[in-house]
């Protein structure tokens, strides 16, 4: 994690704490009495020093610390410094803590511990049967929160790539056009869970794009088959290129796909409840995929969470976890997570979804 990073999630944990205290962080505060100017003046000038950054990297950097500063003192005064976390919070030093499981725990994922996850599957599979058939007209319109590297050029043409928490609404609309709306007021407190923020336009955290028609398929997912596991399978995998294209071994490289799929489908798509129902029995269906079990996901859900491998990677080893609902047998959240034995969980957070809304607007 870079100064700027850093700088950006300690001003987020400080706000979060601000707002459990009834104090809207961007309120200004009176006069500073002499203590507070002093510690103020010591916040400001303990900046690390580092090669001389761009001029609009030095004035963002030096706004986060202002913020962070301003805010430390507005918050030692109502609340006292016992309320502030430790430097080590996972949500000031680092990524959000790695979620808890009824059944399995990240490190016996890892471990190879984890029971199968087909039983689990067939039941929520169930579920999303059960539902009562909804329209499958009109446009997709996804809402999500997450949390993982979003790259682009700052204002002097520099390459930059940060992991952020993201608020996205996107539409597909009926001619193949996307729009999609990135908002990165948002932030996460020091358990990992998302804290919605006011959309500030002017702090250039809120970027639009417009992409041509053609550009998806408004409706695939409803061709996909309902009523036939294989061929739902062979659908599924012809999304990222064919079975002959999963990585080796065919065992995890063929749920992985499966996973790549299922992320298009709920992250762009309104998934019709009997074609969930055919993608979890068709992921049933293979050997390689574990149960988590019960818990709570980065906005406050319940869900079932269940897991896949990814193929080998000779840098690090990385499961891919889905959140399914237990009452409407769909899928709530996604997440990355890597092995870590140093780590009291067994594993790093490097990514995850969580999608709020999923609905069919009119054109």
């Amino acid at each position: 994690m870079n100064d700027l990073q850093r700088a950006q999630a300690e001003a987020d944990a400080i706000a979060t704490l601000l707002l459990d205290a009834g104090i809207e962080p961007t309120e200004t505060f009176g006069h500073l009495d002499p203590t507070d100017e002093t510690l103020l003046a010591r916040i400001l000038a303990t900046e690390p020093a580092a090669p001389r950054p761009s001029r609009t990297s030095l004035r963002r950097r030096r706004a986060l610390l202002q913020a962070a500063a301003a805010a430390c003192i507005a918050l030692l005064a109502v609340v006292g410094v016992g309320a502030l976390q430790s430097s080590k919070s996972p949500a000031l030093a680092g990524p959000p803590p790695t979620l808890t499981f009824g059944t399995a725990s990240a490190a016996d994922l890892f471990a190879g511990k984890a029971p199968s996850a087909a039983a689990e599957l067939r039941n929520l599979a169930a579920v999303a049967d059960a539902q009562l058939p909804a329209s499958e007209e009109g446009s997709p319109h996804i809402e999500s929160y997450g949390w993982y590297a979003s790259t682009g050029t700052d204002a002097e043409g520099v390459h930059t790539s940060v992991v952020q928490a993201v608020f996205q609404s996107a539409t597909v609309h009926l001619d193949g056009s996307v729009t999609s709306t990135e908002d990165r007021s948002s932030g996460l407190d020091v358990n990992g869970k998302v804290v919605p923020r006011k959309a500030d336009p002017t702090a250039g955290k809120v970027v639009t794009d417009e992409l041509p028609a053609g550009t998806m398929d408004p409706h695939w997912v409803n061709a996909l088959p309902r009523d036939d596991d294989d061929a739902m399978r062979t659908a599924m995998l012809d999304r990222q290129g064919g079975e002959a294209t999963c990585p080796e071994p065919a065992a995890i490289g063929v749920p992985y796909c499966m996973f790549l799929t299922i992320q298009e489908m709920w992250g762009w798509q309104v998934v019709p409840s009997q074609v969930a129902a055919s993608a979890w029995r068709t992921l049933a269906n293979e050997h390689d995929v574990y149960l988590l079990g019960q818990t709570v996901d980065r906005v406050g859900r319940l869900g079932i969470a269940v897991a896949v491998m990814e193929p080998p990677n000779g840098s690090f080893t990385r499961a891919d976890i889905m959140i399914i609902s237990p009452t409407t047998g769909q899928l709530l959240s996604w997440e990355w997570i890597e092995e870590a034995p140093q780590e009291p969980a067994g594993a790093t957070v490097t990514a995850f979804q969580a999608i709020t809304s999923s609905e069919l607007i009119r054109p």
